[in-house]
């Protein structure tokens, strides 16, 4: 198990730089290929209608803005290639990338109906970047989080506005509570877990009955030469587990967090939850999400 592609999501001026330069770092660890892609929004105008005031108006607005999502685009494009050039990064055609040239890169855009699109775009990568919105209430740059997370079954690799990392991630906790998207996160970061200095496998309150214990997900990792520090804190009656979980970070420092991304609300599986959430906002870390 490797990190051979990574999917970076461009989708706007303000973050594209963070996401492509941590991606980079990883990616000459690894030894992998940046996939950047640019979903350009629709525009249609709403059919089955004739005003002779109406459609000339629509038509002149729908001229603009097509224009603008094609200048946004360009831009956007001038910026992969810009980045490319300062880190000497090969660009590539995505259907010729060899192992043996990584770390490589490919630019790629298409038209979207809906943000849907990213996450379909997204479900052949090893690990998706993408950069936190800069306000927990931006339902507009969350819901394209989420349809990455949640519409490529990959995992997704969150980072501050204003993150740089220069290596690999060294100390790395896991959220652990023995459930299946805590588990599919494990499975996600294993090489990330491998190539780190010390990882923790930090369990909160007791352990459900049919769950598996921090311990059974430490002895699974030590079968692939990694060792993890199971950990098990208790909270009180009136105690988040979120709160318990932000005390840790603030404390311990380290480099990376690993949890599972818990939905709830619309669809039951398209929507972050809470503790997801704050955490993504709160943590100064990048935070590594798999559901």
């Amino acid at each position: 198990m490797d990190i051979r592609k990574i999917t970076i999501p461009f989708v706007d001026a303000g973050t594209c730089e963070t996401g492509f330069k941590n991606a980079l770092v990883l990616a000459r660890h690894f030894g992998a290929h940046l996939d950047v892609v640019h979903a350009r929004p629709r525009v249609e105008l709403p059919g089955g209608m004739y005003n002779p005031v109406a459609v000339p108006y629509l038509q002149s607005n729908y001229d603009a803005l097509s224009e603008a999502i094609a200048s946004a685009a360009r831009e956007l494009k001038t910026r992969f290639e810009g980045l490319c050039r300062t880190h000497k990064l090969d660009v590539v055609e995505l259907g010729e990338v060899r192992p043996e040239q990584a770390p490589t890169a490919s630019w790629s855009e298409f038209e979207a109906g809906s943000v849907y699109g990213l996450g379909e775009r997204a479900r052949l990568c090893d690990l998706s970047v993408m950069v936190r919105p800069d306000a927990v209430d931006r339902r507009d740059e969350y819901g394209l989080m989420e349809s990455v997370l949640f519409g490529s079954a990959r995992p997704l690799l969150v980072f501050g506005r204003e993150t740089r990392i220069k290596h690999v991630p060294a100390t790395i906790v896991v959220a652990w509570n023995g459930g299946l998207e805590a588990a599919r996160a494990l499975l996600a970061a294993r090489p990330l877990l491998a190539a780190a200095r010390a990882v923790s496998l930090l369990s909160i309150g007791d352990t459900e009955k049919d769950q598996l214990s921090a311990e059974a997900a430490s002895a699974y990792l030590r079968l692939h030469g990694i060792a993890a520090e199971p950990r098990q804190l208790e909270r009180s009656l009136f105690e988040r587990a979120e709160d318990v979980m932000m005390k840790v970070i603030d404390a311990d420092e380290p480099e990376l967090v690993v949890m599972g991304a818990y939905s709830h609300g619309r669809l039951q599986q398209t929507v972050l939850g809470g503790f997801t959430r704050r955490l993504l906002h709160e943590a100064e870390c990048p935070v590594l999400l798999a559901h």
